[in-house]
């Protein structure tokens, strides 16, 4: 179940990132961050992370980001390994 719900958002999450990224560089409307760091915080962290990378590198630069980026990332795993201790049993 968990595993469908960060396949569900990875595909999605990486190609917000790279459309970002080509906003940003053509100079067009961008996405704000607090979607992006959204997209983290409900199971697309593994999307924005593989955005990060070559060749897109977005974001990959700006630390106020990346903190944010790794907080919810944190929080995300760690609010899933909780449901998973509550409600596996």
């Amino acid at each position: 179940m968990f595993l469908n719900l960060i396949i569900g958002f990875l595909l999605p999450a990486y190609m917000l990132s790279a459309y970002d990224k080509l906003a940003a560089v053509k100079g067009w409307r961008r996405i704000p961050e607090w979607f992006l760091l959204g997209c983290a915080l409900l199971g697309g962290w593994p999307g924005i992370f593989l955005g990060m990378l070559p060749p897109i590198r977005h974001k990959s630069s700006k630390k106020s980001f990346l903190n944010l980026f790794i907080a919810f990332t944190l929080l995300n795993i760690a609010l899933n390994i909780g449901f998973l201790y509550l409600f596996a049993s």
